[in-house]
């Protein structure tokens, strides 16, 4: 689609906060180049300090609005591929949410945190990743990649002294799962329901999740350049 900046860039992606209130009317774009040694641009709009603001690379390791996530773990892993190392460990079956039954995740346990839906075995490959940054809080990331669909029901995150950090799990569903128009697995591109982020040292949670019917829109070029103008992060606001 011939939109502004579309010869440079891989994706863009724009994340805005409705609640709670201390959070309310917080935004993103975040705009991955097509040059994979070029930095992410990350603007932010804080509505505490009313202006926009440009990310620095280093913060995306930090805690993301509070949470146990940070920018680069959006559904397993959204962060720089040449800004990491990858290992090839080996396979492993996993039991993973792929093909959701409900229309919104619902979680059950002590803690709430565990997805009650259909779960099933997947064949993933298994990576460790770590960052070259030698700062990072993370020692290392054991991603667990879905051979079939390549996203990421499961992460184990290491830290710097070799304990059990962080456990990250996400669940998708198959679109035009219901009727005629069901499509095979491999024939569909799965969309995200959920993730869950655990602490495991502070025995800390977070549920992220779609409350409204996850959709691929159809959008024309205007009202992405709107959407995705850096100078609309602050409009009306």
């Amino acid at each position: 689609m011939d939109t502004p900046h579309s010869d440079t860039r891989f994706y863009k992606d724009y994340i805005g906060f409705l609640e709670p209130f201390n959070v309310k009317g917080t935004s993103f774009i975040v705009e991955r180049m097509l040059d994979p040694h070029a930095d992410d641009q990350v603007n932010t709009y804080l509505p505490t300090e009313r202006r926009v603001r440009r990310f620095s690379a280093k913060e995306r390791a930090d805690s993301f609005m509070g949470s146990n996530a940070t920018l680069d773990d959006i559904e397993g892993f959204s962060g720089r591929v040449l800004d990491h190392t990858w290992a090839l460990l080996g396979e492993k079956r996993l039991l993973a949410v792929v093909d959701g039954k409900n229309p919104h995740i619902q979680t059950y346990g002590p803690f709430s945190r565990v997805p009650d839906d259909r779960w099933q075995f997947r064949d993933c490959y298994v990576v460790e990743v770590h960052s070259i940054w030698d700062e990072h809080p993370y020692g290392s990331r054991i991603m667990f990649i879905d051979k079939q669909t390549f996203n990421i029901p499961l992460v184990l995150v290491i830290d710097r002294g070799g304990r059990l950090f962080k456990i990250m799990q996400s669940t998708f569903q198959r679109p035009n799962q219901q009727g005629e128009r069901a499509s095979s697995m491999e024939h569909s591109v799965p969309i995200w329901q959920s993730s869950i982020y655990i602490n495991v040292l502070t025995n800390t949670s977070n549920v992220y999740k779609t409350v409204d019917e996850a959709i691929f829109p159809k959008m024309g070029p205007k009202p992405i350049k709107r959407l995705f103008s850096v100078s609309s992060l602050s409009e009306g606001k």
